[in-house]
């Protein structure tokens, strides 16, 4: 199984910048885990002086080794004036393992002359 690594520089507002290193699974393009440190811990850690307790934060490893898949659906009848029913109207294209994206917000450069087009995914 493949996957990709990535270290980057974090930054909270008003706190200090930190190191997080995040490991993907390449298959179901989810984030496996991602560890933050200090920059002093990170140091030590790549030279091999020290290992440390960090926070960790794990993606949905029931998702892990399934196939990624993503499709988009053009919606009738959903627009910008009937958004609140959505979830009554993307439900009939919820099946066999399709679940509409929960980050879906509505967004003028999605609506076409025959509706909305609204992207699914499932992991198989």
């Amino acid at each position: 199984m493949d996957g990709k690594a990535s270290i980057r520089i974090g930054r909270v507002s008003g706190s200090k910048e930190y190191i997080a290193i995040s490991i993907e699974d390449e298959q179901s393009n989810i984030q496996v885990v991602e560890l933050e440190m200090s920059f002093e811990d990170f140091a030590k850690c790549l030279t091999g002086m020290s290992t440390y307790e960090v926070p960790a934060h794990y993606g949905d490893l029931s998702k892990i080794g399934k196939k990624f898949e993503v499709k988009t659906v053009i919606v009738s009848g959903l627009s910008s004036s009937t958004w609140k029913k959505k979830d009554k109207l993307i439900k009939p294209f919820e099946v066999d393992g399709w679940s509409a994206r929960e980050e879906e917000e509505f967004n003028h450069h999605h609506i076409s002359k025959n509706g909305y087009q609204v992207t699914f995914r499932r992991w198989v």
